[in-house]
């Protein structure tokens, strides 16, 4: 699906860039003698049915800085510019599963280097011989999903360290079997999960994280509510616009745009549809029009939080950007709860069974999403970043202490 291309461009651009979002000056870092045995408090884990917003967070269930650009609720003064995704489409519903691995208290492997990039060589055997970490924690009965002859996943992941605050972020990541071989072939910058923006990662297309702004496990069962923005992928050569200004085909918070990036790969209408594009439903979206628990989760978010574009899907699909990691899968707990795929059938399909009701109602999501056309680093979602009062959900709550935070608790 990628082309090493892409992420080569991403590394080679992002060699030079210093944000904020990846400083490494922060007072939140445990020393080497605090590190924990687990990070988990369930005091503050997700419960599905609780809609209760609380009144402190669990940096690994729901990271970084309050006013990131994943926790920035949609502010009332947000410009609507319909970004008139259109049908048909070749399949329904896809996702692009992000691998995050996050036991800081897991037995501490090496990252190493593999070159197999996206052309259809197994990653797993095209080691180069170099680590890109010395030790990063990995359960031993952790492994991701077969490679598959010619498979070219996209892999984008993130591995939370030992002190429980450093996380790395890496694509293609793979732990190639139980206690087995981790590798992967670009490694991004450091960031702090309780301080840092998480803007930079591994999602190639655009620059963007894995870790910010993924559907996360237990966020898609009945009665849960999502309390920051997600992500998407869309088919660029139907919808990213290539706009021949500083930041060619891609847009605020995007870091680049795919190395193919040209006004013939990127044939989208809507200039402000850009790689990297906050999407989002206006206020006056109906939730009851969806017939479906998950579609109305995710249709929540979408008006409360926004949906911003992070890759190419590289064919006539969209793809929704889900755990798959140490903590679980969200598509097996959905095919668990619904009784049915996350990958639904045909979006124009007719009949009536739940899959089907599933894949209309995410047609009828992408159908009415706007573009928040004046997203920007003063205004994110589309207001005065200080104007928490004037935004359609509460700002985040502060993180739990420290000490609670890297104390020892029940697994995972």
């Amino acid at each position: 699906m990628k082309q090493s291309v892409r992420v080569l461009t991403v590394t080679c651009l992002l060699s030079s860039i210093v944000l904020a979002a990846c400083s490494q000056e922060d007072t939140g870092r445990p020393t080497d003698t605090q590190k924990p045995a687990s990070t988990k408090n369930p005091s503050v884990s997700r419960t599905p049915g609780e809609d209760a917003f609380l009144s402190s967070r669990d940096p690994v269930d729901w990271p970084f800085a309050a006013d990131s650009i994943w926790n920035m609720p949609i502010h009332n003064d947000a410009k609507y510019v319909d970004a008139q995704i259109e049908m048909p489409m070749a399949a329904g519903p896809t996702i692009d599963p992000e691998i995050l691995i996050l036991r800081p208290e897991g037995p501490v492997m090496p990252l190493v280097e593999n070159d197999a990039g996206w052309d259809g060589a197994p990653r797993c055997t095209s080691l180069t011989g170099d680590t890109l970490l010395s030790g990063v924690p990995v359960p031993s009965d952790f492994a991701t999903y077969p490679e598959e002859e010619g498979s070219t996943p996209n892999n984008s992941g993130a591995i939370l360290m030992p002190d429980g605050v450093t996380l790395y972020e890496t694509q293609p990541l793979h732990v190639c079997s139980p206690g087995g071989t981790v590798t992967s072939q670009y490694l991004w910058d450091p960031q702090n999960i309780r301080t840092d923006a998480g803007i930079e990662g591994s999602h190639g297309g655009s620059g963007m994280a894995a870790f910010g702004g993924s559907i996360r496990v237990g966020e898609l069962l009945p009665g849960s509510v999502i309390h920051h923005a997600i992500k998407m992928n869309f088919f660029a050569k139907r919808n990213f616009a290539f706009r021949a200004d500083d930041t060619p085909g891609y847009r605020w918070p995007a870091l680049v745009a795919d190395g193919y990036a040209s006004p013939q790969t990127y044939g989208g209408v809507i200039p402000a549809f850009e790689i990297g594009a906050l999407l989002a439903l206006k206020p006056d979206f109906d939730l009851d029009r969806l017939q479906t628990e998950p579609a109305r989760i995710i249709g929540r978010a979408a008006q409360d939080y926004g949906i911003y574009a992070v890759d190419d899907t590289a064919w006539d699909v969209f793809a929704l950007l889900v755990e798959e990691g140490t903590e679980g899968s969200v598509a097996s707990e959905f095919r668990k709860a619904y009784g049915h795929d996350v990958e639904g059938p045909e979006l124009n399909c007719v009949d009536t069974s739940e899959s089907c009701k599933w894949s209309q109602d995410m047609w009828t999501i992408l159908e009415a999403l706007n573009v928040v056309d004046n997203n920007s680093p003063t205004t994110i979602g589309g207001g005065p970043n200080r104007d928490a009062a004037n935004r359609r959900a509460p700002m985040a709550p502060p993180f739990i202490p420290l000490a609670a935070a890297i104390s020892p608790a029940a697994p995972r």
